[in-house]
């Protein structure tokens, strides 16, 4: 009873991470409107940011945390970072962030603001979808993949497919562009994910256009 108990608590509290985690991460959704305004503020938001978090990271693990204006400014990314962390990630560079960043440029740059879109927002929804039902109704493992569950697979199809119809309004767009969402997040990228789903998401996209 006790050891059920414990893994039933061990499982809430993780689910609460990765909510705020998701949280966190759904709110590159909203780059799409920036670029809409102006490409190199959205591109000097995702740069300057990455370049902010990567000096917080560094001071983090570097256990700086006394000095005053570290405090003042990198101290609450750094808690929420240690918060999020899955695991023993903690203990090294959470590359989440980066990857997100990096994948978001290379969209902004080189695909039509149609895919751009379709990219972020396959990235915004479907992987939140993926690893929050993944958590909450993992079902079964999948085969072959540790980590990745029929829910998390589930979540990622609906949320990608939703949102696809939504923008173009085609069900057959929908249906490609869900199902290539799908299996770059079900394939073992571990937090890469965040760099191939827009990038490929995207040039599918394009092809389709």
């Amino acid at each position: 009873m006790g050891k059920n108990i414990s893994k039933q608590s061990m499982r809430i509290i993780d689910l609460k991470k990765e909510l705020v985690r998701k949280s966190l991460h759904v709110l590159i959704a909203f780059l799409p409107f920036f670029v809409h305004e102006n490409t190199w503020v959205a591109l000097t938001l995702l740069g300057s940011g990455a370049i902010i978090y990567s000096v917080s990271e560094f001071m983090r693990l570097s256990h700086l945390y006394d000095t005053k204006w570290i405090v003042r400014f990198f101290q609450p990314i750094m808690v929420v970072t240690e918060f999020v962390a899955r695991g023993d990630e903690n203990r090294s560079f959470v590359k989440a962030p980066i990857t997100m960043a990096a994948g978001a440029i290379l969209v902004l740059v080189f695909y039509p603001f149609d895919a751009m879109k379709m990219g972020i927002l396959a990235l915004a929804f479907g992987d939140t979808a993926a690893a929050l039902l993944g958590r909450a109704y993992p079902i079964r493992e999948l085969p072959f993949i540790k980590k990745k569950s029929v829910g998390g697979v589930i979540g990622c199809f609906m949320a990608t497919f939703i949102t696809a119809y939504v923008i173009f309004g085609d069900i057959n767009k929908a249906l490609i562009i869900a199902s290539v969402t799908t299996l770059v997040e079900a394939l073992p990228f571990s937090d890469f994910d965040n760099l191939m789903i827009p990038v490929v998401v995207g040039y599918t996209t394009t092809l389709l256009m």
